[in-house]
Formats: structure tokens, C-alpha cells, sequence
């Protein structure tokens, strides 16, 4: 797993239970690396849905999970205790998916405004609370029928755009907009839904 790979340093793998000589500093690196574990573990499905809903492969959500992991395992430290550890890892998500865009292909070869606003909307759908996650659920009910068959394909049959794209007869430009109107819908859909 992504976590197993990430603490390879329990093996010597990653970061080497070398630097470590001292028994009371083992233990407390151990203790650290398993409340990691514990988080992430809680977490893991809703950060990876997180990705896979902003590339083309399974495998470049793989990938950049991956990085996002060992980020999360740097920046551990930065965790304020008690907090949502969930939200905190979306955010360093976000961050990773952007520079990985500007870096190489990975999200999109489109507009950089647009990557943008899908991630973000991505980010605070991924953000929600149960409160929120109830909205969600019964505006994607308030959808027409091709925009719950579109969000369908992508995140639930794990369809990358690419494929979409093939199978509709549409660009992948296209797809990318109308996911965008999507997001977009239920935002506003959720937001007056709260507020009711």
C-alpha cells in the first residue's frame, strides 16, 4: 500500500532506522510513524477519490498519490492534533496536482484556469462534511440525467476522460467543461441546501 511503501523506513527502505541510535528516539519515531499509519488509513479511499477525480489513469492517481504520501509523511509534524487530518491531506493534495500539471501532462493540456477550478471545486467537495455530503448526494439526484451518467462513468466505473471522450463522440475539452459546470451546479446547489 501507499502507507506500507511510505514507512519503509521500518525496514531501512526510506529514511533508515540508522539515523535513529538511541532506543527512546526509536520508539518515539515509532509512535509517530503509526499515528501516521492510523490517519492515513482512516483517510485513504476519501485522498485517493480526491486524485482520481483530477486525471486521465488510474495509474497517474497511483503515482501522485504516491507523492502526496510522502509530502504528508515530511509535513507530519505540521499536523495540529485533533484536526481533520482528511482536509489537511486534500489540501496538500491540491498543491501536489498543481505543480505535477505545470510540471508534465498529468491533469490536463488545457487552459491553466480551468485545472485550477476543478481542483479546487474538487478540493472542497472532498471537504465536505456529513452535513455537506447529504446535500451532496440529494443534488446529484437533481441532475439531468446525462450529468449523473457523466459523473457516473468518471468517479464511481473509475472512467478516465480519455475513454469518455472515445465513447460519446466529444472532446475531451468538452468533457472537462461540463465536469466544470457539474462541480459548479453542485456547489451552489449544496451551498442553498445548507442554507435552507
Amino acid at each position: 500500500s501507499a502507507v506500507g511503501a511510505m514507512i519503509g523506513w521500518k525496514s531501512g527502505k526510506t529514511l533508515g532506522v540508522a539515523t535513529y541510535p538511541h532506543r527512546e528516539d526509536m520508539t518515539t519515531e515509532n509512535d509517530r510513524a503509526n499515528r501516521f499509519m492510523q490517519l492515513y488509513a482512516a483517510n485513504q479511499r476519501r485522498i485517493f477519490g480526491f486524485v482520481r477525480t483530477m486525471v486521465f489513469t488510474h495509474q497517474d492517481a497511483e503515482d501522485l498519490t504516491q507523492d502526496t504520501v510522502a509530502i504528508l509523511w515530511r509535513k507530519f509534524d505540521q499536523f495540529e492534533t485533533g484536526t481533520d487530518f482528511g482536509a489537511w491531506a486534500i489540501r496538500i493534495a491540491r498543491y501536489e496536482i498543481l505543480n505535477q500539471s505545470r510540471r508534465r501532462s498529468v491533469v490536463s493540456a488545457f487552459d491553466p484556469e480551468i485545472i485550477q477550478r476543478l481542483v479546487d471545486h474538487a478540493a472542497e467537495l472532498a471537504d465536505a462534511s456529513d452535513v455537506r455530503r447529504h446535500a451532496l448526494h440529494e443534488c446529484i439526484k437533481k441532475l439531468p440525467d446525462d450529468h449523473r451518467q457523466l459523473l457516473q462513468w468518471h468517479y464511481d466505473a473509475g472512467h478516465a476522460v480519455r475513454q469518455i471522450a472515445d465513447q460519446t463522440g466529444r472532446s475531451q475539452r468538452t468533457i472537462y467543461r461540463t465536469l466544470q459546470q457539474i462541480h459548479d451546479a453542485l456547489l451552489q446547489c449544496i451551498r442553498r441546501t445548507i442554507t435552507q
